[in-house]
Order: C-alpha cells, then structure tokens, then sequence
C-alpha cells in the first residue's frame, strides 16, 4: 500500500514538472515568434557555442532595422556575422514575424532594391552555404535548389503575397526588376485571386500621382520570357537555342528531348523580355550565320594584321574567324555560341546569366557579383595548392587547358579590373596569356543585321 502511495506520488511530481517546463517554452516561443521550433537552441548558440555568435531577439531587430532602412553595409556585415540569419535548420527561409514573412518580403515591401539583391546573390553562393553549414570538405556545394525558390516565392500568411505582390503593391520598380532576373520568380495569385499586374493596375487607378512608376512595373510584368541555350553533357554535339518560354513553363523545357537523344539543360539564357523581343532574340541567335567574330590576323612573327573580306566569307560557315585554326579547333565552337548569345544580350540590354561548371550555378561573370564569385574560387584554390605542387596554383579545374578556363578567359578580355580588389583573377589572367598568348582571346563582333 505504502509503496503503491508513493509511486502515485512521484508520478503528481513528473507531470507537474512536464507542465511547467511545456508552460516556459511556450511562454519562450511567444516571446521569441521570429524563431520556429527547430531552431531555438541553435539560434541562441546553445548546441554550437564555440562556432555560432550569440543570435538573440535583439539582433533579429537590429537586422530587421537595417533591411528598413537600407543600410547595405550593415546588413552585409550582420550576414557574415550571424550564422543562419538567411537559411534555418530546413533549409528554408528564416522567418521574422508570425505572418511567415522573410527578410525579402521587408526589402521588398520598403523599397531596398540593393537589400534584395544582395540578399538573393548570398543565398545562391555557394561558398555562403558551405559557411554557414560548416562544409570542411574540398568540393563546393550548391545550395538546396528550392531556398532560391522559397525566398522568391514564399507567401506570407495573412494575404498570401509573394514579395512581387509587395514590391508591385507599393510601386517600387527596381525590386520588381531584381526580383524577375529570376526565371524561378513565379507570378501567383494571392488570397483575393489577384496577380502582381492585377495589384499594380488597381494602384495605378487610386494613385494616379504616381504614373510612370507604375507604368514601368507595368511594362516589366510583362517581361516573362527568355531564350535558353540547350547543350548536352556530351560536348562534341553542336548546341541550339531553344524556343522562348515563359517562367511558368521552366521544367518543361528541360525535359523535352527525344528519348532516344542525350538529355539537355541550359548551359545559358537571356531574359526576361517581352514575347515580341524574346521572338526577335531567338532569330538573331538563331541564324547566327550573320553574326561574325573576328580575330586579329597573327603570323609566325607574332605581327597583327587586318582580317580581309576573304576571311569573312571562311567564317560564314563556321561563324568564327581563326587565323590559327590548330589551337581553334577544338577550343573555340565549344563557347561559340555562348559569346553570341553574350554580345546579343549586351545589345538588347537584357539579362544574360550563364551557367558554370566550376561553381555548379549561373550567373553573369561580368558582374561585381560574379568577379567575386571567380575571385573566391581561385583564392579557395591558391590556399589549398602548395607553391611545390605540379598543378597550377591560379586555374579554373586541374589545369589551364580545362575548357572552362578559355570560356572564362574570353568572357573576361575585355573587363578593366583592379588588381586591388581581384588579385587572383589578375594572377590567373597573365598565366593564361603566358600559357596560350593574347592573341587567341582578342575578339570583336560584328553585327550585320543590327
């Protein structure tokens, strides 16, 4: 009987110990509604202490404010800082409020073009991903393909608007065309059944003070169109330019292939444009007979000399002019079309994002954002190959012959860059030139039927 007593007894204990500890995490998560379940101890730096900072209710408003105001550097500076600060333990995006919302949906909803932007090339970095989940191993990692398509088209609760509903809401042109770079940037329809065009046309009506912004959002809603380049893991078969689609239409591009030939994916693509450039684009890439690139005329002296009508009729065929066509054979259709399609891209003014193997994503490397990415990517190489090693220390794969090198290289030729900022690529640049001369990158296009 005594025995039976006490076993009742320290059963009242447990369960009122078990209610109290459920009633002081509950009144935690109401105190801290920015942080899900999953991550409360990691968040406070509890499980990692000696890797993570402390991450308290107090940097989450702080960060909360930068993003408001647009203090870039600050923001910067906090995401190098905080581990996680973008991306939770799923993988997703970290939520601030208990609307569901992410720090894009704030940029968007103030204005903070330059916030979104950086926001979104940090979470497609793949050197961010291995930071912030603590990768030792040698090869890059990509992050998880759906955090870009989370943060881009993550609906908060209430409404169920996208940040392209917020930044078309509130007539902010330049979030709407950061945010539409993106082919994964969908046009949804939020809890009303309205559309970012349905939003923006509705304030256009009642804000009539504010006309062209909205005209401009206007014009770029309808830009959902771009032109892929479709290339094989077999190299040796000539690429094509696939047809225009629309962002709702992505996959379905890659997976139409006959099922007896390789399947294809899109080495490159240009947009967004509307449908009538993006069928003009798609002509002039095409029939890309018309569009010639000339090279220097190099003798066995090294002297330059003009190309001749006669070498234009050779590069009809080929649409390349070579006047050393033993090193040009096997290096220069590999990257033929993606430099015609680059030049097409810089004409039109659109979008040009190329997809590169080294890094396993695809950006522009002519932009700040992807000189980083390359300067990154050598420095990581530069640290981990001794000065004895045979390999070459400055080099995009095992040596400077890999094809990514040249494409990289040509891409490149004619960027100004200070050795200041990029002292890696300008080290991998002169051994380039050491290794294959500067006559094989030196290029200019010619335009016939601009």
């Amino acid at each position: 009987m005594t025995q039976c007593r006490y076993s009742s007894l320290i059963g009242f204990v447990v369960v009122l110990c078990f209610f109290f500890c459920f009633a002081f995490f509950a009144e935690l998560a109401n105190a801290f509604p920015c942080f899900d379940t999953g991550n409360t101890w990691r968040a406070f730096g509890y499980a990692f202490p000696s890797q993570y900072p402390a991450f308290t209710f107090n940097t989450i408003e702080l960060f909360k404010t930068a993003i408001e105001v647009g203090d870039l550097q600050r923001v910067n500076h906090m995401i190098g800082t905080f581990r996680e600060l973008l991306i939770n333990s799923q993988n997703r995006p970290r939520q601030h409020n208990r609307n569901s919302e992410h720090w894009l949906h704030l940029a968007a909803r103030n204005g903070q073009w330059e916030v979104c932007a950086l926001i979104l090339n940090t979470i497609r970095s793949p050197f961010y991903y291995r930071w912030v989940k603590q990768m030792t191993t040698v090869a890059l990692r990509h992050c998880p393909p759906g955090l870009l398509y989370y943060y881009l088209n993550g609906a908060n609760r209430s409404l169920e608007e996208t940040p392209l509903h917020l930044a078309a809401k509130h007539g902010f042109p330049r979030v709407v065309a950061i945010l539409i770079i993106y082919p994964q940037c969908l046009s949804v329809r939020n809890k009303s059944g309205q559309l970012p065009a349905d939003i923006n046309a509705y304030y256009t009506r009642i804000e009539p003070g504010n006309i062209a912004d909205r005209i401009t959002i206007s014009e770029l809603l309808r830009c959902n169109y771009y032109v892929p380049l479709m290339r094989t893991e077999i190299t040796m078969e000539m690429p094509t330019v696939g047809e225009p689609f629309a962002r709702e239409d992505l996959t379905s591009v890659v997976l139409q292939h006959h099922r007896l030939s390789p399947p294809r994916f899109i080495k490159a693509y240009a947009g967004p444009m509307s449908h009538c450039q993006a069928l003009a684009f798609h002509g002039q890439w095409s029939y890309a007979q018309q569009l010639s690139v000339h090279y220097p005329k190099t003798s066995h002296t090294g002297a330059q000399g003009p190309v001749t009508d006669t070498d234009q009729e050779i590069s009809a065929t080929i649409r390349l002019t070579a006047m050393n066509p033993g090193s040009f054979g096997l290096t220069r259709p590999y990257n033929a079309m993606e430099r015609i399609g680059r030049y097409l891209s810089r004409h039109h003014n659109v979008q040009w994002v190329e997809y590169w193997m080294f890094l396993r994503m695809g950006f522009d490397l002519n932009t700040r954002f992807g000189l980083q990415l390359l300067e990154r990517y050598l420095a990581t190489r530069r640290n981990r190959i001794s000065q004895d090693s045979i390999e070459p220390r400055y080099a995009i794969g095992a040596n400077l012959d890999e094809p990514e090198n040249i494409s990289a290289m040509v891409a490149l030729f004619t960027t100004d860059l200070d050795s200041r900022n990029y002292p890696c690529i300008c080290m991998w640049r002169a051994a380039m030139f050491e290794a294959h001369g500067t006559a094989m990158f030196q290029e200019t296009v010619a335009m016939d039927m601009l």
